[in-house]
């Protein structure tokens, strides 16, 4: 049965435009986003409400995140990220096998 989803799953993804895809991805940080900040706060034994007071962030908005009906601007993230104790690291991503078949040459980082 996950074999036929798996392959469904890939035929709506080639399905879709560029945009679509996008989106898609977007929303999925949005996601995970929102999971990650009400997972480290619980970790930490935090309520929304102590979160909030810890970084002048609206407990209201802080809800919000959580339950993926806000996404905060990244100063806000930043906020946040300092108040649950925790980092912003960013890396490149992995090219995809559609990436990857796309012909153009990627230079190397030194």
């Amino acid at each position: 049965m996950s074999k036929v989803n798996d392959q469904w799953r890939q035929s709506r993804v080639r399905s879709l435009n560029s945009t679509q895809l996008k989106q898609r991805r977007s929303r999925r940080t949005v996601w995970e986003i929102g999971l990650w900040l009400e997972g480290r706060r619980v970790a930490m034994g935090m309520s929304q409400s102590e979160l909030a007071e810890k970084t002048g962030v609206q407990q209201a908005d802080i809800s919000r995140y959580e339950h993926l009906e806000m996404t905060p601007s990244l100063e806000t993230l930043v906020r946040l990220l300092i108040g649950l104790e925790s980092e912003l690291v960013l890396k490149e991503k992995s090219l995809t096998k559609a990436e990857g078949k796309s012909g153009k040459k990627l230079a190397k980082s030194k």
